[in-house]
């Protein structure tokens, strides 16, 4: 926020940049593990909850969400390359 305003972008000037406030949201969090999770179902509900919101913040899909080090370790809800 500036000067009590919401605002979708930085300010240029950084006297403005000074006066900007964040914006803060508080959403349930999850105690299950999402680690090794290898499809959206297997994610806990306040988890797949926080990546809506995080898709809906930046009006954009996510497409894939890594829950380990290990390549099938990775959920693919689209295919990012698909036509």
């Amino acid at each position: 926020m500036l000067d009590g305003k919401r605002i979708d972008l930085l300010p240029m000037g950084s006297e403005e940049v000074t006066r900007c406030e964040p914006i803060y949201e508080t959403m349930a969090g999850w105690s299950g593990t999402t680690y090794g999770a290898q499809s959206w179902d297997a994610l806990p509900q306040e988890a797949r909850a926080y990546l809506h919101r995080i898709e809906e913040i930046c009006e954009i899909p996510i497409d894939v969400i890594s829950t380990g080090p290990e390549r099938d370790e990775t959920i693919l809800r689209r295919h990012p390359f698909g036509v």
